[in-house]
């Protein structure tokens, strides 16, 4: 059914309703073609709030959300054998902890993207149990390794891991500085300046864009000319949907909370991106920002390597932001072959064995991505062959042959396509351009994506359904007559240009789409709640109102992550308070008797 507004109430009443709010700059509505047929469209530009950890909007405060979560993960992370700086990594489709070889890899290659630009001094923000900071430090001749996090129980974690590095190799000269932070306040906690500044899966716990770019922002200001800022481990926003698809496909086929009808597939992909707390970013978005930020020159855009198949290596990536560094290497003395389709895998391995010069394919289909764009777009993977490369494949190709290729994802496409170009055989030009290579720099501006990455979603999805919510009561205050529950999109900014409206984005089912169910099967009770909380983390989306939460799959980060949503609604719980009460019926009982 298509969601219109009531002849009544003129589009310019809506948008001057909207703009009265204290958190929009701007708001339009626009009519939108989408599956489902014509759409009036909400789009909503709102005041950034970089200086703030709040995500407004009743989300409550993200930072100190996370913080607790933090806090609580890391209490049994001081193990002697190492195993605890691994704490908190689940894997997204079991639910349990990431296998120890995945989770070696996963640290491995973003070492290994560090090494690559030679730091002496680094400075790390959000570095957890110094999984990154111990084998840099093993690895590389660093002069100063200034450690930030914003969990007191993380820094203590790290003042150990420092003490006892230092100990092991106390001729080498290199000082360790550990000190409490937000991402905002880390650079300046030293009056120190980098050459290097790690993010390293930390991206996903700010609050919006804003919070994200005003980080970059102040890193950059501490880089010395020539240095780099990585930003590592980064959620593709343009594979969210596809993610929450597979996510809800292998947790619970065709199953739905236990004393619930059973959900379908598109329900559950549904329920898991509104769920989604998290922050994502368009990669396209991030390869533009050197149009945004100061002093940063340019940027590459990769996805992860790793031959283990887990979040990591399916949906996310690194960023590369170059600062004040010169200008990209002019075209090549030999022209690029550009391969148009994309070849197969034995094919490529003939096509770099026969040329020479260098080589690159455009629009790579991302054979990783097979399964998860399947369970996006209601397709079993039997019914359509498997096509296209597996990244790794390529990276290990271009190894082989001498010819170390350069991926990139700066074009943001939604089937998660790639980018590869090949130096030519026996190249031994050499730049700075170490992750995806100086072609990525160009892409994003060459492929026609400007227009959309203006205009992105600066919320995580679960903020924006909370925005969307308020606004639509906030209209209802505000109107004298009455409409229909409208499409809410927020985003950066609108088009300039009436032609670029197409770029935006659509609504999202479950995310911006106006709902005329709310909370009414649910009926906002808190039982409810509490039982929503727990099936959002349980692997089976299953678990009774009696049913004991760590007999069913739960476990301490899980349980803190119950904490933070059900604190999001405004509810007085701790972590204590699951394991003491056990089931969902224990824990609502308890939080009433506090009430």
């Amino acid at each position: 059914m298509t969601d219109t507004v009531v002849a009544t109430t003129s589009a310019q009443d809506i948008e001057t309703a909207l703009t009265a709010h204290a958190r929009v700059r701007e708001a339009a509505l626009l009519t939108r073609r989408t599956d489902d047929g014509t759409r009036t469209v909400a789009y909503v530009v709102p005041e950034p709030a970089a200086d703030t950890g709040r995500a407004g909007w009743g989300a409550g405060d993200v930072l100190e959300s996370w913080q607790n979560v933090f806090d609580d993960t890391y209490e049994g992370a001081d193990e002697p054998d190492g195993d605890g700086e691994n704490s908190g990594w689940v894997d997204s489709f079991t639910g349990e902890a990431i296998p120890a070889q995945g989770m070696a890899e996963w640290a491995e290659e973003s070492v290994r993207r560090v090494l690559a630009l030679q730091p002496r001094r680094v400075l790390e923000i959000g570095a957890g149990t110094g999984i990154i900071m111990r084998r840099l430090l093993a690895g590389a001749p660093v002069e100063h390794y200034v450690a930030t996090d914003f969990s007191a129980r993380s820094v203590d974690l790290l003042d150990q891991r420092a003490a006892e590095l230092t100990a092991d190799v106390p001729d080498t000269g290199v000082r360790v500085t550990v000190c409490q932070a937000d991402a905002l306040r880390a650079p300046q906690v030293v009056d120190e300046m980098y050459d290097t500044v790690v993010i390293n899966s930390v991206a996903q716990y700010f609050p919006s864009l804003y919070y994200f770019e005003e980080v970059v922002r102040r890193a950059a200001a501490v880089v010395r000319p020539g240095g780099h800022i990585l930003l590592g481990d980064l959620r593709n926003a343009r594979l969210a949907e596809a993610f929450a698809a597979l996510k809800a496909a292998r947790s619970a086929p065709a199953a739905g909370v236990v004393g619930q009808a059973a959900v379908t597939a598109e329900e559950a992909r549904q329920a898991e991106l509104a769920a989604d707390g998290e922050l994502s970013l368009d990669p396209a978005w991030l390869a533009a920002t050197p149009t945004r930020v100061e002093r940063v020159s340019h940027a590459e855009v990769a996805p992860r390597r790793g031959i283990h198949a887990n979040e990591m290596t399916l949906f996310r990536y690194d960023a590369l932001l170059h600062v004040d560094c010169p200008p990209q290497p002019a075209d090549p003395v030999q022209p690029a072959t550009l391969v148009q389709p994309p070849p197969a895998s034995e094919d490529l391995r003939a096509l770099l064995e026969r040329e020479p010069g260098p080589v690159v394919c455009r629009g790579v289909a991302n054979r990783r991505l097979h399964e998860a764009l399947g369970a996006r777009d209601g397709v079993s993977p039997g019914d359509v062959p498997s096509t296209g490369l597996d990244p790794e494949q390529v990276w290990r190709l271009g190894e082989e042959l001498t010819r170390p290729a350069r991926i990139s994802w700066a074009s943001g496409d939604p089937d998660g396509a790639f980018d590869v170009f090949f130096p030519a055989a026996g190249s031994t030009d050499a730049d700075h351009f170490t992750l995806a290579g100086a072609e990525a720099a160009h892409t994003a501006a060459t492929t026609g994506t400007a227009a959309r990455v203006a205009s992105v979603v600066p919320y995580p999805p679960r903020t924006v359904k909370t925005a969307g919510d308020g606004l639509r009561e906030h209209l209802a205050r505000r109107l004298s007559t009455p409409v229909e529950p409208l499409d809410l999109v927020l985003v950066t900014a609108l088009p300039e240009a009436p032609a670029d409206a197409s770029a935006l984005p659509l609504p999202r089912p479950g995310v911006e789409t106006a709902s005329r169910k709310a909370d009414a099967a649910r009926g906002g009770d808190l039982l409810g709640l509490v039982l929503e909380a727990f099936a959002q983390q349980l692997t089976a989306g299953a678990c009774g109102p009696d049913d004991k939460f760590f007999a069913v799959g739960g476990g301490s980060l899980k349980a803190a992550m119950c904490v933070r949503r059900l604190r999001e609604q405004g509810l007085k719980v701790t972590v204590r308070d699951i394991y003491q009460c056990g089931t969902a019926r224990a824990l609502a009982d308890h939080i009433a008797a506090k009430a």
